[in-house]
């Protein structure tokens, strides 16, 4: 019996209680987090934006403790800013004008798979705040493209377009993803690389990207969460799983 929190259970999941946690998902050891961070447990994982082209089995299941697999539930149609965000998201709501998200973020399997260099690109994964669950609401995502680069976007006005970026250095398999909320409209995001030395560290230096996005009027209440999106293949892989670990979400007083 898997531990899950969707609709749905991974294909061919075990119905025996000792599998309730799959030994390829636990860490060989589990980081040390401040004792201020809750334990992070989504409430849900949901499907938001439009029909997928190509659905399938997406779900979140949990690997251990402050860690999540990830799977969307196919690639999503191109961007339409009439129809807004595509994506499976793992959330939690939760209500703080100021809070501090992280996770070790890496890219595991294409197409049920595990991903080699022969695999076509993996999907965007990474951290994600929003107004709400509808499509077209605020929200800001910072991602990462696993073995090709860190991306982000965000929609400062519900309705409003998408604006999109991206950095191509990391090119890597893991990376640390830190999102952080200052104050009711201004958050910030930023990367780590991992420490070659220390699965629990990141590499010494300074974060990559690093910018700050203000997103006007944006509620206290807000759903915080772990996303996976896929483009549209070729070239794109048609599900993109990723695991989340170590993730650590701190609130501080206002």
């Amino acid at each position: 019996m898997w531990s899950l929190l969707g609709s749905k259970a991974p294909p061919n999941a075990s119905s025996d209680p000792r599998d309730s946690v799959p030994e390829v998902c636990l860490p060989k050891s589990y980081c040390a987090i401040p004792p201020s961070s809750r334990l992070f447990i989504v409430d849900d994982d949901v499907n938001i934006g439009d029909v997928l082209m190509h659905p399938g089995p997406g779900f979140a299941a949990s690997c251990g403790p402050r860690c999540y697999n990830v799977k969307d539930s196919g690639d999503d149609p191109p961007f339409d800013p009439e129809l807004g965000d595509t994506l499976r998201f793992a959330y939690k709501e939760v209500s703080a004008d100021k809070f501090h998200f992280r996770a070790k973020v890496c890219g595991t399997k294409c197409d049920d798979e595990d991903w080699t260099f022969e695999s076509m690109f993996l999907g965007d994964t990474g951290l994600m705040v929003r107004e709400s669950l509808d499509p077209l609401s605020k929200n800001l995502f910072a991602g990462h493209q696993p073995h090709y680069q860190a991306t982000w976007s965000y929609r400062t006005a519900t309705y409003g377009g998408s604006i999109r970026g991206f950095d191509g250095s990391p090119d890597v398999e893991c990376l640390w993803v830190n999102l952080d909320r200052h104050s009711q409209e201004e958050f910030s995001f930023s990367y780590n690389y991992p420490s070659y030395d220390d699965e629990c560290a990141i590499e010494e230096g300074e974060s990559l990207v690093n910018t700050t996005v203000t997103i006007p009027d944006m509620p206290t209440t807000v759903f915080v969460g772990l996303a996976v999106s896929t483009g549209v293949s070729p070239p794109f892989c048609r599900y993109t799983e990723a695991r989340f670990s170590e993730i650590e979400l701190l609130f501080f007083d206002s």
